[in-house]
């Protein structure tokens, strides 16, 4: 108000309301912020929600709406709804064309049921995909599980000390047949038993990859009770057996992952920790199995694949972690990544 009247010289100045308001001292400016401020770093429950276009992108584990539009696995879903739509379209552009004499009555009979036809289409599609989507999830988080059980018990490396120490061991009236029996009553694989057919549903290579795991798995389960009845003079045959066994189903395990995670960085963590195990795994059967010329062949045919793979998990783990708005969540990768490291050049090293 002070710069309204003083920019109006119509106003009389005598008058007292005039007189108090010319004569108000101004409004004190409002402080500038401190430049220096010290500025408290957000912790990690201060962090708020992401938007929703950061939860469109794979490494923030969108939710199954975003996924729909996304997953290679509903690829085919999508494909249906498109052209439900494209043809809903056709039909309203023929029924709005100048040159087609139609009447909102006419419009109506045939656009309302197009609409209605469309949506069940649609609701269909979201059903099948949600569920499609679902059978993924439980079976990347099933063989992921098994995966980690292995590591987390040791498995590899307690066979690869049983390998060493076997011939060394007491005699063989010692250690009778039968006498450390392995027995396995638990069922491990729920997910694979109570789902089979829902497998119908995904790609081929998907399929194979889980089917293999499963059947390599239930192998090693197999080749551990042998070895459990196997004497002391014949057990490093045994051994060889379960370990060749455990290398393919781990690499089955690995290329399931690849498979079905989409999303980062649960994808790439899962990966490592298979693989730590594998390339372990991979360097025994490579330095042992130097009598046996057929699957010696066939274990040193995966050379040039770990010398692919293993450098690009590296370049990416050290990428992302880093420029991702997510790097808190790579800080598992970057710690496995040493020990994946020390793995892969003790496997690609010289026997």
């Amino acid at each position: 108000m002070h710069g309204d009247l003083v920019n109006r010289p119509w106003q009389r100045v005598g008058t007292p309301f005039y007189q108090r308001v010319a004569t108000a001292p101004a409004p004190p400016a409002p402080l500038a912020p401190a430049i220096n401020a010290p500025r408290r770093e957000p912790e990690l429950d201060d962090r708020e929600l992401p938007p929703v276009a950061d939860q469109s992108k794979f490494d923030d584990q969108p939710n199954t709406l975003l996924r729909l539009f996304r997953s290679r696995h509903v690829k085919d879903l999508r494909w249906i709804a498109l052209i439900a739509i494209a043809l809903i379209g056709i039909v309203i552009w023929q029924l709005i064309h100048p040159s087609t004499d139609k009447t909102l009555d006419s419009f109506l009979s045939v656009a309302g049921p197009a609409f209605a036809a469309v949506g069940a289409v649609c609701a269909w599609c979201y059903r099948t995909g949600n569920a499609r989507l679902g059978v993924v999830d439980l079976f990347g988080c099933e063989i992921s599980t098994l995966c980690r059980v292995v590591a987390v018990s040791n498995t590899i490396s307690r066979l690869v000390d049983k390998f060493g120490k076997a011939p060394a061991a007491a005699p063989v009236d010692a250690n009778p047949p039968g006498a450390d029996h392995f027995t396995s009553q638990e069922n491990y694989f729920p997910v694979f038993e109570n789902n089979t057919q829902d497998l119908q549903v995904l790609h081929a290579r998907v399929v194979m990859s889980i089917t293999a795991f499963y059947t390599y798995m239930k192998a090693v389960r197999d080749t551990m009770r042998q070895l459990a009845d196997t004497p002391l003079p014949c057990r490093n045959h045994a051994v060889r057996n379960v370990l060749f066994m455990m290398f393919l189903s781990l690499e089955s395990a690995r290329e399931a992952i690849e498979d079905l995670f989409e999303y980062e960085p649960d994808r790439t963590v899962r990966i490592i920790e298979i693989l730590i195990g594998e390339l372990q795994a991979y360097d025994f059967l490579r330095k042992n199995l130097l009598d046996d010329p057929v699957r010696h062949d066939l274990i040193m045919m995966r050379e040039s694949d770990y010398r692919v793979l293993v450098p690009e998990l590296k370049t990416r783990v050290e990428d992302l972690s880093h420029a991702s708005p997510r790097a808190w969540q790579w800080k598992r990768a970057e710690r496995l990544l040493p020990k994946l490291e020390a793995r892969f050049e003790a496997a690609m090293s010289v026997a």
